[in-house]
């Protein structure tokens, strides 16, 4: 399970996008609960928090479909991809291109979390029930989106969630769901469970410190003099690590006078390590009896222990890849001996996808300064295998605290892959102008620095923000060129007019209102027109806003079929959809 990132906990404390209802006064032991959830949040992201005082106030406000969904978007994605996310349109009618929440809303549909209401929509602004959103944290710590769709999805979602304990006390299943319900059920699956695996205590960032008298298990047992080993170069930047390694019991050489530093790691290799961290932290010695195949005394003893599962790997003769070598190493010693210092969130290790199995491991030894990556990025490359020089490495900081590093990743740049024009042609009058759209390849290109340019400006320029202005008629291409040299282009086509055919335009709008029972005014925002045809006919489009008779505001987007000879025709086939949100390739302001 990924641990919640501390901006998601300001955004579940600190929503006041929209309106929200309050609760009745909860019980002590609800209140309770809330502020035991919301200290552990602090305790644990205390370096973007204030008082807890000040996220308690607001713990009895309701929330709703929208904020919900970007509680999930950051919990799935963490801070880096959620706000990635932002912007992106929504695929439901309700929600506007611009809502706040819509990218939110469009990435929950997408995984299967949120879905539309029985009406066909998502009704953003609608008020959680405490079963609707405990089934969103139910279907994600079981990792399953089609759990409780049936008919009696509510009495599931209860039951489990009980038994779960993911709910406070006395929560009902069709009260609202509060900021303070939602703090706590996340509190419940980010402590207690493991993909639906409950723990039998929570692992808080405890003041208790008594670990580290087990930590002072890890006591050199063994003698190790410079130059040991033939192969390790005092001079290498291995060469202390292998000694302590060495001196601390946890590594061998590959012979008396060779420990191959370049040699890679078996899974079996990478087990038996485990096996003596955790031996010795436990015990102080790690003393293991014989076995056939020799491996096998360490692989029972870390199934014993949960170091792996049964069935984890089916060859331990392998050569152990980087992320499996994490994994093991991860569960080699209990959580408090690996607190983090420093702040490494999902999502920032470049080759690290948040959704892999073994992310969960990389990210916690980052944090604990164990793993520090291959570049100033963090790079892992989790699919290559790991050397016995880095193993040394790695060991000796998982034994030594005092030997785990601090740092601070850099965000590594995204290059651009292509650059395209969301239309491959517009049109203009002339004396018409617009902008044009383009958009990146990957949609997270971190440079979008972009040059425009107009193949023939006599008829339409271009300048630096991509506003094309329409000289004379003809037609030409925009260029856009991207900072790493990505390019493409875009047919500009300017077609003449004059008052005449703005006149009978307006003729068209002024009979169209009619038609529509609009009344005599109206403000018609823009015009533009797709070539069909090479200009012998045209589609000019209207997107206006008037006020209906009923007293409503209407914005709408209709198609009227120029000929060119003289006459406008409104086409009854083209839908006349709401129209903001439409991109407007072409304007002609008609006032």
């Amino acid at each position: 399970m990924k641990r919640i990132i501390s901006i998601l906990l300001a955004f579940i404390l600190g929503l006041s996008l929209l309106p929200v209802s309050a609760f009745a006064t909860e019980s002590d032991k609800r209140a309770e609960e809330y502020e035991e959830a919301t200290r552990y949040f602090v305790a644990n992201y205390n370096n973007d928090f204030g008082e807890v005082d000040e996220y308690l106030e607001r713990s009895n406000e309701v929330i709703t479909k929208s904020q919900a969904a970007k509680l999930i978007s950051y919990w799935q994605l963490g801070a880096r991809y959620a706000e990635a996310i932002v912007g992106s349109p929504a695929p439901y009618s309700d929600v506007g291109e611009y809502n706040w929440a819509s990218g939110y809303i469009a990435y929950c549909k997408q995984t299967g979390l949120m879905r539309a209401d029985a009406d066909g929509k998502f009704n953003p602004n609608r008020e959680m029930t405490v079963a609707e959103f405990a089934k969103l944290i139910l279907q994600y710590i079981r990792e399953n989106s089609s759990l409780y769709n049936g008919a009696n999805w509510v009495e599931e979602v209860y039951a489990d969630a009980k038994e779960y304990k993911l709910l406070p006390s006395n929560a009902q299943k069709n009260e609202k769901a509060t900021r303070g319900d939602a703090i706590y059920t996340m509190f419940r699956a980010d402590v207690y469970y493991d993909k639906a695996t409950a723990k039998t205590e929570p692992t808080y960032a405890s003041e208790d410190d008594s670990y580290l008298d087990k930590m002072q298990n890890f006591v050199d047992s063994n003698e190790h003099t410079v130059g040991q080993f033939s192969d390790v170069s005092s001079s290498s930047w291995y060469a202390d690590s292998v000694a302590a390694a060495y001196r601390k019991g946890l590594v061998k050489g590959a012979s008396e006078t060779q420990f191959n530093p370049n040699g890679n790691m078996t899974i079996a290799e990478a087990i038996t390590l485990a096996a003596r961290l955790h031996s010795i932290y436990e015990t102080g010695k790690a003393e293991f009896e014989q076995s056939d195949p020799w491996y096998q005394t360490y692989v029972d003893y870390a199934t014993e222990n949960g170091i792996i599962a049964e069935g984890d790997y089916s060859d331990y003769t392998k050569a152990a890849t980087r992320a499996q070598f994490a994994c093991i190493m991860a569960k080699a010693l209990p959580e408090e001996t690996l607190s983090a210092i420093n702040y490494v969130p999902f999502g920032q290790i470049p080759d690290v996808t948040i959704s892999e199995t073994y992310s969960d491991a990389v990210y916690m030894l980052y944090n604990a300064g164990i793993l520090t990556g291959n570049d100033s990025y963090g790079t892992f490359t989790p699919d290559s295998t790991i050397t016995r020089s880095a193993v040394a490495t790695i060991v000796t900081r998982m034994a030594d605290m005092s030997l785990r590093k601090e740092f601070v990743l850099e965000d590594k740049p995204v290059e651009v892959t292509a650059v395209t024009f969301t239309q491959k042609e517009l049109n203009f009058f002339i004396g018409g102008s617009g902008f044009v759209s383009i958009e990146f390849t990957p949609s997270n290109a971190t440079n979008r620095a972009v040059k425009y340019t107009s193949l023939d400006p006599s008829i339409a320029t271009v300048n630096d923000i991509g506003k094309v202005t329409a000289l004379k008629a003809g037609s030409t291409q925009i260029k856009v060129t991207s900072a790493n040299g990505k390019f493409s282009f875009c047919t500009v086509n300017v077609i003449s007019t004059d008052a005449r055919d703005l006149a009978l335009a307006k003729d068209t709008y002024s009979r169209l209102m009619d038609s529509l029972y609009f009344p005599d005014t109206c403000t018609i925002y823009n015009v533009w027109v797709d070539d069909e045809a090479k200009y012998d006919r045209v589609s000019v489009y209207i997107y206006f806003s008037a006020e209906t008779k009923g007293g409503y505001t209407r914005r709408a987007t209709y198609r009227v079929m120029y000929s060119g000879s003289g006459e406008f025709v409104l086409d009854s086939t083209y839908d006349s959809r709401v129209g903001y949100g439409r991109e407007i390739s072409i304007t002609q302001v008609v006032n």
